[in-house]
């Protein structure tokens, strides 16, 4: 499983104009999968069904990968980086199916940006 990871990131480093931020955290957010497929007896990435996708994504939302629970921003970053491996194994003729399309990301808050008041306004175009 160790290889099909390395050749998907390097195939990221190819195709995607992503940092070298994105393209670690991808690495680390599929090699996560990785071992947790290994503590399940998982050998092979077409033996992932959309339950096993779904105790994953559980298990990673509790924080006991880590130590901590995750943000939604890193909730939707390994999501997206787990569909964009599946997408490249389906591609590959390595997996028949992507489980990790069956769930939705979270909504992202924004927050709203600082506005000036009216005096503060006013003042502002009274310098001129």
């Amino acid at each position: 499983m160790d290889k099909i990871i390395d050749d998907f990131i390097a195939s990221l480093k190819v195709t995607r104009s992503g940092s070298k931020a994105t393209m670690d955290a991808y690495a680390r957010d599929i090699n996560r999968l990785a071992v947790f497929l290994e503590t399940k007896g998982i050998d092979d990435f077409n033996r992932v069904d959309k339950f096993v996708a779904m105790e994953y994504l559980n298990y990673l939302r509790s924080g006991n990968i880590t130590e901590k629970k995750i943000s939604n921003a890193t909730y939707a970053r390994s999501l997206s980086a787990l569909r964009s491996f599946y997408r490249y194994l389906m591609d590959n003729g390595i997996c028949d199916h992507n489980p990790f399309i069956y769930f939705k990301n979270v909504k992202l808050s924004r927050k709203l940006p600082e506005v000036l008041t009216f005096n503060q306004a006013e003042s502002i175009l009274n310098t001129f």
